[in-house]
């Protein structure tokens, strides 16, 4: 079957200098069928004229019980997860509104052929860098995720296999999101693993580890418009 891939985004608040980044995103990237974005809790302002992306305003009723960032990241990613399986697209790319890979994204991320394929990126307000990267398990509750974060993995063909990576531009297949929901957003808490490690660390014994490409190396973008990417030198 000829893949078929849906690119799934949200913007929430604090968010709004993305709306560019993904708006040239969404133009520049090759390969994708379809874009969902949810607006969550936004001005009702659509900046998007393209066809191919449909836009839904959010402004969820859940009593206040998902105010942790993680908790409303989770929401957003559920709703857009069984907004994908009503649909027959075959994959699913998760694409964050300040990433900045490079066009080709999804033809190299198909290429590996697997349930769950990401490009590497680094995580912003850092004096160090610091990928979303988890290789063992921690204490949520204590503040070693970075130390989790910092263990040696071994690369073949440019990739590594952490437990878990962030969901910034990761393609996951169809058969994995019918088995793998997102946990509700009470869930989670402002110190514990985010949305995006917990549905890795969930999706474990369904699709193995994520393979993470190392040969595409992704810009992640501040809103002063500087970007950081990961400068790993890979033989290839």
């Amino acid at each position: 079957m000829k893949p078929s891939v849906l690119l799934c985004s949200s913007i929430g608040p604090g968010k709004e200098y993305s709306v560019p980044f993904l708006m040239a995103a969404i133009d520049a990237i090759t390969g994708i069928d379809a874009a969902h974005v949810v607006m969550d809790e936004v001005p009702h302002v659509s900046p998007f004229q393209a066809q191919r992306v449909d836009v839904v305003f959010k402004d969820f009723d859940d009593g206040g019980e998902s105010t942790c960032i993680h908790g409303r990241l989770a929401r957003n990613r559920e709703y857009q997860r069984k907004y994908f399986l009503r649909g027959n697209w075959t994959h699913l790319y998760w694409h964050d509104g300040d990433m900045m890979p490079p066009a080709d994204i999804i033809e190299r991320l198909l290429a590996h052929d697997t349930y769950i394929a990401s490009g590497a990126y680094l995580m912003r307000g850092r004096t160090n860098p610091v990928q979303p990267m988890i290789t063992r398990l921690y204490d949520p509750s204590q503040s070693i995720a970075d130390d989790a974060a910092t263990d040696t993995l071994k690369m073949m063909d440019g990739c590594v296999w952490p437990i878990g990576y962030g969901q910034g531009c990761m393609l996951v297949n169809r058969e994995t999101l019918e088995m793998v929901p997102y946990r509700v957003p009470q869930a989670y808490t402002e110190f514990g693993y985010g949305e995006d490690l917990q549905w890795c660390l969930d999706a474990i014994t369904v699709s193995g580890r994520p393979t993470v490409d190392m040969t595409i190396p992704v810009w992640h973008v501040d809103s002063d418009g500087n970007g950081i990417r990961p400068n790993v030198q890979v033989a290839v």
